[in-house]
Parts: structure tokens; C-alpha cells; sequence
């Protein structure tokens, strides 16, 4: 809010809560209470809520600079094409390394099919004009934290813009900090981004996008090696394993079976086991599963009044019952 502030510009200020735990209120922010599918779908959940032209995202744990703002705006006002823009994340202290920040103090422009989305930026700071983000049709559902494939939900709508023709920038004014990762987080972080840019060249079927990601690693590995830094060198390995299985993977969006940690008290005596089914991706999704005994689970997120009349003519054997931001349905088959 500071930063809006500073900049003398209007600002709204959206969090997607989608903890276990109640949701808080925070001054000069509107909370929405989103059932927890994964990163992608509280994004774009938190898009939806606002209406202004230009809209950005930052991670929870991090702290946006009193300038970042400012920087926002100059990015689009200083190249007017730009279909998003993204900055430095820097660190919050100093016990340990930058988490994305890039040197040089002037705007950086990509485009081109080519480009790889490495070289732009990174999810936990970026903005995008609203019109081209919706477009876009905001995150894919299968990308990102909290589904099979991990990550690089930032990466493919990169991807997406640069293939339909957008521009991006990269600013350096645009600065947040965030908390530096000690070198076992850091290492345990490595396999997913792999898997995750693996599964992007698969899923676009872009040979060039994994040849490129290939070599980028190749040249980690190397001067690791080198330089006899073993550290650099366990996480080069990890994110290569990483790059390898995601490529392999057809990483199924499947639902999120920590979902059925929200599953409505009055459901639980009828509590089986579960088999994630392919979630419904059109829309809001609806997450789908099946029991041992044949029985569905399906629960609708974010239900409209409409879907919930639809479902008073199920026959008596089903379920409805309705729950955090969700409309839970027990079926007999």
C-alpha cells in the first residue's frame, strides 16, 4: 500500500487465502477465501477480483520495495507494447544467495518465439496489462506449486505471449526482496523447477526450448565441476533429474488429493479411499474422485448459485453438501 502511495498512484490490493486456517483481515486489503487447488488457480482467482488496467502479482513471504510501484507503471509507460513486465527479486536479508536478480540498470525488452522464458523472469514478481493476461487466459492449471507438475506456471504464460506475438520487459526498478533459501532449501527446490520446465518443453512440444534448457544446466555443471564446488554441482544434478523426468512425464493434472483435507464434517463417516481422478480444467475446476467401492467425489470450487439449484433433482442416494468456496458431491456412481 506504501508503495501505491509513494507512487501517487491507485492501487487495490487483493490476497488469495487458500490456508487450512481461518482467514485474517489485513488494513487496505480484501481477502478472498480460495479453495486451495493450487498456486495457478488463486492467481487467477485474485485476477478476477480486480479491475484495474494493469494488474501484478508478488509471492506471500515477500516485501515489495517503496519504489516498486513506481516502477510498475514506468516498465508499460516506457514501452507502451508491452503486454507484461517483470523485476529483480532480491534478497530480504544476507544469509544467503539472490533468489532471481539480474544486473544492469536499464529495461531489458524480449520477444520472439525463441526467447527462453529463463531470461525474462520469474512468478514471484511480474505485472501484465489486463487485457493481454485475459487473453492469455491467465495461468494454466496444470503448471505451478500444488499440481503433478510442479512448477513453471510463470514460465508457460511466458511462453504463451511470446508465441502469440507479445512483448515483455524486465525492470529494474521493479524490485521486491525475498527470503534467501539456506542450501538445503535451495537444493530441494532444484528437482521441481526441473520437472517443471521438462514437463513446459513437453507440453508445448518444443524440442529447441529443452535443447536450450539442456545446455543452460551443461554450463552450471561444468563450471561447477571446474571450480570444485560441490554444492553448485548436487544442484545442477537435481535440477538436470528433474528436467529429465518432467520431459518423460505426462504429468496428468489430476486432483489435488490434499483437497480431501476440506472434505465437510457431516462427508467424513463416509470417508473411503480416494482415488484422484483428472480434474475438470473449463472454468473453475471441479476436482474428481474415486472410492474403492465405485462411489464419486466431486467437488465443484467456487459454485454459482445456478450449479447449486442444478443439483437439487440428484437422486437421494448423492450428497450435496456445501463447504469452503465448494459445493461437495457424493455420488453412488
Amino acid at each position: 500500500m506504501r508503495s501505491g502511495e509513494d507512487a501517487g498512484a491507485e492501487t487495490e490490493i487483493v490476497v488469495a487465502w487458500q490456508a487450512s486456517k481461518s482467514a485474517p483481515t489485513y488494513a487496505g486489503a480484501r481477502v478472498v477465501d480460495v479453495f486451495p487447488v493450487s498456486l495457478s488457480y488463486a492467481r487467477n482467482r485474485g485476477f478476477r477480483e480486480t479491475r484495474a488496467p494493469l494488474i501484478a502479482f508478488v509471492d506471500d513471504d515477500e516485501v515489495v520495495d517503496a519504489g516498486w510501484v513506481r516502477g510498475v507503471l514506468a516498465a508499460f509507460d516506457e514501452l507502451s507494447s508491452a503486454a507484461g513486465a517483470f523485476g529483480p527479486v532480491a534478497p530480504l536479508d544476507d544469509l544467503a544467495r539472490a533468489y532471481c536478480r539480474y544486473e544492469g540498470d536499464e529495461l531489458r525488452v524480449f520477444s520472439g518465439r525463441r526467447t527462453g522464458p529463463w531470461f525474462v523472469g520469474t512468478g514471484g514478481n511480474m505485472a501484465f496489462r489486463r487485457t493481454e493476461f485475459a487473453a492469455a487466459g491467465g495461468f494454466d492449471l496444470r503448471f505451478g506449486a500444488g499440481t503433478a507438475a510442479h512448477a513453471a506456471e510463470d514460465w508457460d504464460l511466458i511462453v504463451r505471449l511470446l508465441r502469440d506475438g507479445r512483448t515483455l520487459v524486465w525492470s529494474p526498478q521493479m524490485v521486491v526482496y525475498h527470503p534467501t533459501k539456506d542450501d538445503v532449501s535451495h537444493l530441494a527446490s532444484r528437482f521441481p523447477y526441473g520437472f517443471g520446465v521438462g514437463h513446459l518443453a513437453r507440453r508445448h512440444r518444443d524440442p529447441l526450448l529443452a535443447l536450450r534448457y539442456s545446455k543452460a544446466i551443461g554450463e552450471v555443471l561444468f563450471k561447477a565441476a571446474r571450480g570444485g564446488d560441490r554444492g553448485r554441482l548436487r544442484e545442477g544434478l537435481s535440477t538436470l533429474r528433474g528436467f529429465a523426468a518432467g520431459g518423460l512425464s505426462r504429468a496428468r493434472p489430476l486432483s489435488p488429493a490434499a483437497a480431501l483435507e476440506q472434505m465437510p464434517e457431516s462427508l467424513e463417516a463416509a470417508a473411503e479411499s480416494w482415488r484422484p481422478l483428472a480434474m475438470v480444467l473449463e472454468g473453475d475446476p471441479q476436482l474428481r474422485y474415486r472410492s474403492n467401492s465405485g462411489r464419486f467425489l466431486h467437488v465443484h470450487v467456487n459454485p454459482t448459485s445456478e450449479l447449486a439449484a442444478s443439483l437439487d433433482s440428484l437422486p437421494e442416494t448423492d450428497r450435496v453438501v456445501p463447504s469452503r468456496d465448494s459445493l461437495w458431491v457424493l455420488a453412488s456412481g
